[in-house]
């Protein structure tokens, strides 16, 4: 069985950033494990706004009585790229905006648009489950999440009425989602008046992605309970999270650290059995029993 050390360091731990401390993690995970979804949330939407408005006030540093359209533009392409900036600004959202406050007063985050998306997607009913940055930030260490992704188990006949139902406040592909659809592959939509950003992937036919779409949890978001989204449960994020940092090259910081997170988070409440029979399946076993040395979990 699996255990957390608890007393001395554990040996091979690695702490979540280098200049802190052991003892100062340790707290820092108890606060985490005890937080309420909502509260994880509201962190992780103040980090994620916080990094946007100080993209702006740079924006308004570096463009000094800029009109409200460059400063859109400008955004655009250091938010999204360069490629953005010509279907976005086609837009008259921020037309009527004046200065950092209005501007300001639009922007959103990751968290805000799953659960937009999750209430469509549940309409349209079309399985979704929310993964990357805003699952692990969760159910580990909460960080900003700069866009967000989703696995989505969409079929051809539901491909129409969801682009018609995207397209009033989207910008979205429907020869995009058509060619996701049928090579199991990803699009994107972009929240136009905010510039949100989601990834959709297209939910594979494999055994271990079915496994995901079965084991999904609900999380509320709200205190009044009226915003919920299905995330990854914590075993899977996981072992997503090992898939792309190898596919990666092993050279992501961000996705191990994630990971690691997750793991020194749920700890106890994590199914062992389960993450070790996918991480031989994956072939990740090797990276998996790396990422539980660093997390201080030992047999």
């Amino acid at each position: 069985m699996l255990q957390t050390s608890l007393g001395k360091i554990p040996l091979g731990y690695a702490t979540q950033a280098s200049d802190t401390s052991f003892e100062i993690e340790r707290i820092l995970i108890g606060r985490w494990q005890q937080m309420l979804p909502y509260e994880k949330a509201k962190l992780i939407k103040k980090s994620t706004l916080g990094c946007w408005k100080l993209c702006l006030i740079g924006i308004l540093h570096d463009l000094p009585g800029a009109a409200t359209q460059a400063i859109r533009r400008e955004f655009i392409k250091r938010k999204l790229g360069a490629t953005w900036i010509e279907v976005l600004c086609n837009q008259d959202n921020w037309v009527n905006l004046t200065g950092v406050e209005g501007i300001s007063a639009i922007m959103e985050d990751a968290i805000w648009l799953a659960v937009k998306l999750g209430r469509i997607l549940e309409e349209l009913r079309i399985p979704y489950l929310v993964g990357g940055s805003v699952a692990s930030s969760l159910l580990g260490e909460p960080r900003a999440t700069l866009d967000l992704d989703l696995v989505v188990d969409v079929s051809a006949s539901q491909i129409e009425s969801l682009v018609n139902t995207l397209t009033t406040e989207f910008y979205i592909s429907i020869d995009a989602v058509r060619e996701a659809v049928e090579r199991k592959a990803s699009f994107n939509a972009i929240h136009l008046e905010t510039t949100e950003k989601a990834d959709f992937f297209i939910l594979g036919n494999d055994e271990f992605s079915r496994e995901k779409l079965r084991r999904r949890q609900l999380y509320t978001l709200s205190v009044e309970g009226d915003s919920s989204i299905y995330i990854y449960s914590a075993e899977d994020i996981i072992l997503q999270k090992l898939r792309w940092y190898r596919m990666g090259m092993g050279v992501s910081d961000r996705q191990w650290r994630d990971l690691l997170g997750v793991l020194k988070v749920q700890a106890l409440r994590l199914d062992f059995a389960y993450l070790q029979h996918w991480g031989r399946n994956l072939g990740l076993g090797d990276l998996l029993e790396r990422a539980l040395l660093q997390a201080g979990l030992e047999r």
